[in-house]
This record gives structure tokens, sequence and C-alpha cells, in this order.
């Protein structure tokens, strides 16, 4: 896209470092978290209406955090609020997760990713 700033969000990891952006924000902190056991999130629009069960800090994997999730591996919700700058506005922007299932949806203000 010639003439179109790139910029990267991503979590804390190797990968950002990989990827050459001129801008990058980190997503590191405080997330809201939901476990899915009968994976019923997306069908229940948990995406649009939020979520709010518990809070990890990313990166962790749930396993390390809570105690009674030591053996759960299924599906499972996270959530952020963040805002970027109005310069940003039109321009490509790739989000960069680490630590992702191979099988993973990302919905950005209640819309799937493309």
């Amino acid at each position: 896209m010639k003439g179109k700033e790139n910029i990267m969000v991503t979590q804390e990891c190797l990968y950002h470092c990989l990827l050459e952006r001129p801008v990058v924000t980190h997503l590191d902190g405080q997330w809201r978290f939901k476990v899915d056991r009968d994976n019923k999130g997306e069908a229940g629009r948990w995406f649009a209406t939020g979520i709010g069960d518990r809070e990890i800090v990313v990166p962790s994997s749930w396993q390390a955090v809570f105690e009674d999730l030591r053996d759960y591996c299924a599906a499972a919700w996270y959530e952020r609020d963040f805002s970027l700058p109005e310069k940003f506005e039109g321009k490509r922007i790739a989000l960069v997760f680490c630590g992702l299932d191979y099988f993973s949806k990302v919905w950005i203000n209640g819309a799937a990713a493309a």
C-alpha cells in the first residue's frame, strides 16, 4: 500500500522485532478474561456485550494464574479496551498476538477482524 504508514498493535514478544513497523503499540497489562466451557460465547455475542468474569495480566497463561483452570484446555475469551491516536485512522494496522492457539478469532468494536 504505497503512501500508507503501517502500524502494528502487539503484545510484547519476540515477533514484533521481526516485523518492520514504524509505530508499535503494546497491549500488555490487564485484560478481562472468561472461560467458555460450553462454547457459547460467540452465539451469545460476548464480542458485543463484553465479558467481565475475571481479570488476568497478559502475557501469562490462565493455567498459571488461576488454580481452578490448571487442567482447562478449551475455549476462553480475552477482552481489552484501548484507543489509537487519530493519526492512525485510515492506516493499515497489523494486530499481532503471541501465545494464541492455532484457531483463534478476533473482534474489534464488535466486528470480526479480517
